[in-house]
């Protein structure tokens, strides 16, 4: 897909991320809209296009957010290479694969971001933040995921049409 789209479109789910999604909570877990899509989106195209994703995502939000500058973009690389393990390309041929992706990838989102917030010496109890943030964001991204992926589908189908059959 083009830069031209996939830029904005990113810093404008990296914005929602960062203000919007905070308020979309249960417990302390929170929404992660940009990294549903961009699993979603290495899931559907499989064609690497997905770490792209995760690269430009990653630096808007850690741009606008108060983390560790890199640290969205390792989490949502290392989310999106899970994603790809699991099925990449294989999206359209499997049902479950997104509520999968949705955990999977919210485990290692997060995962990430803590063992990076350990190395920079933030204060984390890591229990707690697994039981208090990464369960109910998964949750979230689980019950959110069959909307985003059939968002993120239609996406795809009309920025990559089929190919005409001779």
């Amino acid at each position: 897909m083009s830069l031209y789209f996939v830029i904005p479109f990113l810093a404008l789910l990296a914005i929602f991320q960062a203000t919007a999604a905070p308020q979309i909570r249960i417990a302390n877990g929170t929404l992660n809209l940009l990294l549903l899509c961009v699993m979603l989106w290495e899931q559907i195209e499989a064609r690497g296009e997905g770490y792209v994703w995760a690269f430009i995502g990653g630096v808007v939000l850690d741009l606008i957010s108060g983390g560790p500058f890199g640290g969205s973009i390792l989490a949502l690389l290392a989310a999106t290479f899970l994603a790809n393990r699991l099925g990449g390309g294989l999206f359209r041929d499997r049902l479950l694969l997104p509520l999968v992706a949705a955990v999977a990838g919210t485990f290692a989102y997060n995962g990430v971001y803590l063992i990076l917030l350990r190395i920079f010496s933030v204060p984390v109890n890591l229990v707690d933040a697994l039981v208090q943030v990464v369960l109910p964001s998964a949750l979230l991204n689980v019950l959110a995921s069959p909307i985003v992926a059939r968002l993120m589908l239609a996406l795809y189908r009309r920025v990559k049409p089929v190919g005409a059959v001779w």
